[in-house]
């Protein structure tokens, strides 16, 4: 059956999800309405109000634009990173670097997935190994965090021969739980390679929290941002839930690295 522009692509992009949310909210409204006018519980009635306003929230939510929005601030200090500290702007002395041996190219992988990486981690990989072949001499090493590694490893090694890629290059890191272990946890690394200048790969939004982190520690981080490649539409979208989770995730990562002094 063919489907035609603008409505094709709603019709092929909206969920369920989003759809019983917004039955939901009339309902309840119905419902506040009726209590409202027997006027016999003015409590029932306000919670009815509340929870119609939260179902409203929820429906609203499921447009993408609302997490494009709320990721433009850490998106606009990812492009102030770069324009600050970014690896073009720096590359002669990288490549000094790494003819020396010097030099890390450090991947955050974001965690494995199941039987292969997920797409954001090989997004993140692909630019990791354009760059190991710009810089001979560095070393790649890629901290992809907990997950089935007897399966997703092999996979991955697979992954950047593909790619044309020297796996000889790559040190895998698989034990990282979170942002400050990928650091942590990789810090023998550069010991071993005797520097502290290290090449940040990942994503747009994760980037403000992972560079404070490095330069915590001690690093000198140069900054190569891996696009999410998230793009905002205007109608209901499940995947939009998805996306504002990773957002707010990284705001309430932020606040409690603060608070628990890791940046």
């Amino acid at each position: 059956m063919r489907t035609f522009g603008f409505f094709g692509a709603w019709l092929r992009s909206f969920c369920v999800g989003p759809l019983v949310f917004l039955i939901t909210e009339f309902l309840v409204l119905l419902i506040a309405r009726w209590f409202m006018r027997r006027r016999e519980n003015a409590w029932t009635a306000a919670t009815a109000l509340a929870f119609w306003v939260l179902a409203t929230v929820i429906f609203l939510c499921s447009f993408s634009v609302v997490p494009y929005l709320f990721e433009r601030p850490l998106v606009w200090t990812s492009r102030h990173l770069v324009s600050k500290n970014g690896v073009h702007d720096h590359m002669l002395e990288l490549r000094t670097s790494a003819s020396d041996g010097r030099l890390a190219i450090l991947v955050l992988g974001g965690g494995a997935g199941d039987t292969m990486l997920t797409l954001h981690s090989m997004r993140r990989l692909g630019r990791g190994l354009e760059l190991l072949h710009e810089l001979p001499g560095s070393t790649l090493i890629f901290s992809e965090g907990v997950g089935n590694m007897d399966v997703v490893r092999p996979w991955t090694e697979n992954y950047i021969r593909g790619q044309g890629g020297d796996v000889g290059r790559v040190v895998f890191e698989c034990e990282s739980e979170n942002t400050r272990e990928n650091f942590v946890n990789t810090l023998p690394i550069f010991e071993r390679l005797g520097t502290t200048d290290v090449i940040l790969i990942t994503g747009t939004r994760h980037m403000p929290r992972a560079y404070a982190v490095a330069r915590d520690l001690g690093l000198t981080p140069y900054v190569a941002v891996a696009d999410e490649g998230d793009t905002p539409s205007f109608y209901p979208d499940w995947n939009a839930y998805l996306w504002l989770g990773g957002v707010l995730n990284e705001y309430v990562g932020i606040a409690g690295y603060k608070l628990v002094g890791w940046l």
